[in-house]
Order: structure tokens, then C-alpha cells, then sequence
């Protein structure tokens, strides 16, 4: 149709690594156009901003969850309850609430977990990401996509990363029925979750890629409806199956390292 704008449709699977994607064909009828890029060193937590602003680690100076306090330490608490007797900070309830108060404490509105992080070490630590980094102004230096979407004033969808694939999707419906979004976000995440229990290579893994993908599908057509779509897949990272593990604590100690004074580390 003339004067018709063309629709966008811009999706982040979580976990998808190349390996995967050309193994299973995912969508290969669709993006003809493919290539393999090669992440940033880090969690999701480095790699994700990265796709989002575009500018390295160094620039968006988001390199991991957590980084060295320097003067206040947020999670001063932490070093008392580590000398407890009982194992306290062992106990997935008392770490679920020392979490949602140091949240609500901070301001925190960014992805945020103490996964396992012994107290001793956390008591060092501060958070990275504070900010929602799928919000506009979460990084000033480094604008991402969704600044330049806030600015165009052109409608569009992005996803709530919070909640699970099946929520996204019924979000994403919504917003195009009652809507004429001319960009959709998604960020799929179920790939991710999958993968940490069963692998890359299991039944379970390929059902919930082909989940994944038949998401892209019908949003793409769903936009189609509406006239000629750009659509954009990406990742942050792939996976490697686990065949062996090396004990890193006692190599660096075999060699006349001193943890706590040379290096500091914990198995999560």
C-alpha cells in the first residue's frame, strides 16, 4: 500500500547461540539474512546492554551484576549476618527477604538477584544494574533503542521482561488489537530457562526454540497485515553443555595465590 510505514519487529531470545539456531533451521524461511556475531565477555548482564545501546562494555559500563563498593557498601548488613551461628544466610527464605529489602532500600528497579553470593563477599559488592535497563534514560552515555523509540513518537510495544514468554505474547496480542504499533520489542526468555535444566541438546530444548520461533511467526505476520515488516532476530549468548569442571580455587591457590588478598571468588 502506498504511504504505508514500515513495521519493525525486533526479538531477543535469550540462549539462542548460532550452533542451535542453524542446527534446529530456526526460521531460516523467514530471515534468509543470517550471521554469527561473537558476544561481549559477561552475563546477560554485559551482553544485553550491548545489544541494546550498541556501545561496548567499557562505554555502557555494565559489566557484570555486581561490582566493588567503593566507600558506601549497600550491603553493610550482610558482614554481621555472615558470622551468625546456624547457617543463616544459607536459608533461601532469609535471602528472598534480605533481598526485596535491599531492593526497596536501593531503588532498585533493574533485574536483580543475590543468587548465591556468600555474605562475606556481598558485604564488599554494589549492584550494577539499578536502573530498568528496558526503560529510555537507563543509560545517558550510551541511548538505546529504547530512547530512540521514546523520541521518534512513533507507537510501539516493548516487552515486560518480568513476566514469563506466554505473558509477553499476550501483551503483544493486545497491543495490536487495541493499537498500531509501528515497532514491537520482545525479549523471549524461555530458550534461557529451558536450557539451564535439560542442555542443548534434549527434546524439551528443541520444543521450546520451536516455541520461540513460532512466536516470531506470528508476530510478523500479524504486523505483515498491516504492510511490508523488517524483522530483526538476536541473541546474547549461547550455551555449552557441561562434560567436565576444574576446580578453580585450589589452582589459583597452587599457585602461592592467597584468596582474599590476591583474588576473591565463590562457586554460584
Amino acid at each position: 500500500m502506498p504511504g504505508t510505514p514500515e513495521r519493525r519487529l525486533v526479538v531477543v531470545v535469550d540462549a539462542l547461540g548460532w550452533l542451535t539456531a542453524e542446527r534446529l533451521d530456526v526460521l531460516g524461511d523467514v530471515l534468509p539474512f543470517r550471521r554469527r556475531i561473537t558476544t561481549v565477555f559477561g552475563y546477560s548482564s554485559t551482553a544485553i546492554p550491548t545489544l541494546l545501546t550498541g556501545a561496548w562494555p567499557q562505554e555502557h559500563d555494565h559489566w557484570f551484576l555486581f561490582r566493588r563498593a567503593r566507600g558506601t557498601r549497600p550491603f553493610r548488613e550482610a558482614e554481621w549476618i555472615a558470622r551468625l551461628p546456624g547457617g543463616l544466610e544459607r536459608r533461601w527464605r532469609v535471602r528472598v527477604r534480605l533481598q526485596e529489602m535491599w531492593r526497596r532500600r536501593l531503588g532498585i528497579t533493574g533485574y536483580f538477584s543475590l543468587y548465591e553470593v556468600p555474605f562475606r563477599v556481598l558485604a564488599g559488592l554494589t549492584p550494577t544494574e539499578t536502573e530498568d535497563i528496558w526503560k529510555p534514560g537507563a543509560f545517558p552515555a550510551t541511548p538505546t533503542l529504547l530512547d530512540h523509540l521514546a523520541r521518534s513518537g512513533e507507537p510501539h510495544f516493548v516487552t515486560d521482561w518480568r513476566v514469563p514468554d506466554v505473558s509477553k505474547l499476550a501483551a503483544a496480542r493486545r497491543a495490536l488489537d487495541t493499537g498500531d504499533p509501528t515497532t514491537v520489542v520482545l525479549y523471549l526468555t524461555e530458550v534461557d530457562a529451558v536450557q539451564h535444566h535439560v542442555g542443548t541438546r534434549h527434546p524439551d530444548f528443541d520444543a521450546a526454540v520451536g516455541r520461540a520461533a513460532e512466536a516470531v511467526r506470528e508476530m510478523r505476520a500479524r504486523l505483515a497485515e498491516r504492510g511490508p515488516v523488517r524483522t530483526t532476530v538476536v541473541s546474547d549468548h549461547g550455551m555449552t553443555d557441561i562434560t567436565s569442571t576444574l576446580d578453580l580455587v585450589t589452582y589459583l591457590q597452587g599457585k602461592q595465590l592467597v584468596r582474599g588478598r590476591d583474588f576473591e571468588c565463590f562457586l554460584d
